[in-house]
Parts: C-alpha cells; sequence; structure tokens
C-alpha cells in the first residue's frame, strides 16, 4: 500500500511540478516585486501634491438654493469642493451630474487645454516639462474606470509620469508612472489575470492553486518515503 501511495505520489508530483513550476516562479517574483516597492510610490504620492485651495477668499459664496431654483434641479447629492482657487459645486440628480463654481453660479461644461496644463504643473512635484496633453474619449486600462472623457497629461520625466484629469473640473483623478505600468504587469502575472488584471477568481488562477496544492501535499507525502526514522534521530546513545 505503501509503495503504492509514493509511486502515484511520485507521478503526480513530477507532472504538477511540469505544469505549475514556471507559474510558482511567476508568484515568487510577484511577490518581491510587490514586497519592495512601497504601494504609495506605485500609486505615485511622491509625483503629485495637493493643491492650495482659495477657501477664505469669498466672503459669500453662491447660494447653493439660488443655484438649484435657477436650475431647476432636483439634487440627490451635493458636494463641495476646490480645485485650486476655484471653488465648485458638484450636484446630482436622478438623470445627470452638473458642475458649478461656487463663486459666481456659472455652470462648468469644459476645462481648456491651457487650463489644464496650468493645473497639471500645480499638481505636479517636479520640474520637468510637459511633452504631451491630449483627449482621453475611450477607455484606458491604466486610467481605471475614471470618468470620460478627459484630459491625459505626459510629462518628460524619468517614469514617463501621466496625470489624468476631469476634462470638467481639472480635479486629478489618476496618477500613473512606469514604476506603477512595472509593478501591473508582476501583478498580472501573479493573478493571472492577462486581460482586466483585477479578478482574483478566474478559472485560470483556481486551477493552478489547486495544482500547487497537490503538488505540495504530493511533495510531503515523499518526504516520508526520502527520510527514514534513523534519519530524524542526531545522536545516540553511547
Amino acid at each position: 500500500m505503501k509503495k503504492a501511495l509514493y509511486r502515484y505520489s511520485r507521478k503526480i508530483h513530477k507532472w504538477a511540478g511540469i505544469v505549475i513550476g514556471l507559474q510558482v516562479l511567476l508568484w515568487i517574483s510577484g511577490g518581491v516585486v510587490m514586497s519592495v516597492i512601497p504601494i504609495e510610490i506605485v500609486r505615485g504620492n511622491h509625483l503629485h501634491q495637493p493643491l492650495k485651495s482659495g477657501e477664505g477668499q469669498f466672503d459669500h459664496e453662491y447660494s447653493i438654493d439660488q443655484l438649484l431654483k435657477e436650475h431647476e434641479i432636483q439634487p440627490t447629492q451635493i458636494k463641495w469642493r476646490w480645485i485650486a482657487e476655484t471653488p465648485i459645486y458638484e450636484i446630482k440628480d436622478k438623470q445627470q451630474t452638473r458642475y458649478f463654481n461656487g463663486g459666481t453660479g456659472q455652470a462648468i461644461v469644459q476645462t481648456d487645454e491651457a487650463r489644464v496644463r496650468e493645473l497639471a504643473a500645480m499638481y505636479y512635484t517636479g520640474d520637468e516639462s510637459i511633452v504631451e496633453v491630449s483627449t482621453l474619449t475611450e477607455k484606458v486600462r491604466e486610467a481605471g474606470s475614471i470618468r470620460l472623457p478627459a484630459w491625459s497629461v505626459r510629462f518628460d520625466d524619468t517614469w514617463n509620469t501621466t496625470f489624468y484629469l476631469s476634462s470638467v473640473t481639472g480635479e486629478l483623478m489618476r496618477v500613473r508612472s512606469d514604476i506603477w505600468r512595472f509593478y501591473d504587469f508582476f501583478w498580472m502575472l501573479h493573478i493571472m489575470d492577462y486581460d482586466e488584471r483585477k479578478d482574483f477568481n478566474n478559472p485560470l488562477l483556481i486551477s493552478f492553486a489547486i495544482s500547487g496544492f497537490i503538488f505540495s501535499v504530493t511533495g510531503v507525502i515523499l518526504l516520508f518515503q526520502v527520510f527514514r526514522r534513523r534519519d530524524f534521530i542526531f545522536w545516540k546513545k553511547a
């Protein structure tokens, strides 16, 4: 019985090792990358800074009640924020989200390129110049689920830093760099989701995880064949 168990365990262990050997190496490599690079660096926290707001410069903001009345809005949610020196109302109703200048009450529809360049430079902590500004109208995987259209601003620095800004308010929504792209590549290999890179429960990962478990179990069984009882006796009585 034992011989048969060892024989079958050896065969299963060998083939399981062939199947998952490379993936185990990739799992370990991904673990090393994810443990060595701080997540704050990956997210680009060192590449941007909060803007100084103009809070306190306005004695009287535009009345929200007056604004709702003028535009006949039945709000489901109202948010107040500052983008640099501009106070902004974000008002949601059942159909859409609209933005208004909190100081003048004027609707904000689009931030132009000149303003985007100005805001991006203010967000950026480096000294390098902007090399490309473009409008993003289709989903880009690295930008995630940001609201489109948006502005993409790329800097001429070592890490090809890219900012994704709201096309309406100019708010910074995503920060990406080659550090993030490097990390994301190994993240993809680690979770084996080669498309969206966010599904932990994809069939491929589950299959390899089960194979890895079988590989480990058969390896433990084979240990009992390799190590005899005398191998665990470290000393003998004189």
